[in-house]
């Protein structure tokens, strides 16, 4: 173990027990104490919906100004998760990571890149402490997990997603 965490700065996926024992100078064990530690190694953060490539973004239409942002990933005692949501305007963006790191509309404090949520596998986008989403525009989104390590909190990011906000048209018939 000692040769991995020197090395890698991390320790191997596993189950370790570490034990203490506390003897007297006669070897008559005084205390003990066992502690077990499951190390994990994380896997992707996989998002599932709203959304897909911006270049389908015709084919990732939703109707509601208020998404139900979903994804995959595994959990774990001491991970936090984030999220972050931005408009993509063609006109002035370049690419996705452009509308990102430009002004986000989740969070809506510019001074924040990521918006701390639970450590779950959706998010349910809110209706006040975030910019409203406005119908016909286009939004990415990303996910971020923070993971203690034994060097420190490590960040996990997913790939962005782009969706588009249609306004939902009602037809009325008269007969």
């Amino acid at each position: 173990i000692l040769q991995s965490v020197l090395a890698t700065g991390t320790i191997a996926a596993g189950e370790y027990t570490f034990t203490i024992e506390i003897l007297s100078s006669s070897d008559q064990m005084l205390a003990s104490d066992s502690k077990t530690i499951v190390v994990e190694t994380p896997s992707s953060i996989d998002l599932e919906s709203p959304g897909g490539v911006l270049s389908d973004t015709t084919n990732n239409i939703i109707y509601t100004t208020f998404p139900l942002f979903q994804w995959y990933s595994q959990a774990g005692s001491g991970y936090n998760t984030y999220i972050r949501v931005a408009e993509f305007n063609p006109s002035i963006h370049n690419s996705i990571e452009d509308a990102l790191e430009d002004q986000r509309v989740l969070p809506s404090n510019q001074s924040e890149d990521w918006e701390l949520i639970d450590n779950v596998n959706s998010f349910q986008y809110p209706p006040s402490d975030a910019y409203p989403l406005e119908e016909g525009n286009i939004y990415c989104w990303q996910i971020m997990k923070t993971i203690p390590t034994t060097s420190g909190p490590e960040q996990m990011l997913s790939s962005v997603f782009s969706f588009m906000i249609k306004p939902f048209v009602m037809i009325m018939y008269s007969y």
